[in-house]
């Protein structure tokens, strides 16, 4: 029997959301001190 784990449904999720055209991005690249930051520190609330 096959277990469900969260990866198995973390990768689910990507992979649907990435149907509906949806992009995913890893987060430890938009923090702020990632490639591509989307924030000025983890103090500030992004929305």
């Amino acid at each position: 029997m096959t277990r469900i784990t969260e990866n198995i449904i973390e990768a689910f999720a990507i992979e649907l959301l990435d149907k509906l055209g949806y992009e995913y991005i890893y987060a430890p690249d938009i923090a702020y001190d990632g490639e591509n930051p989307e924030r000025d520190s983890y103090a500030q609330v992004c929305y």
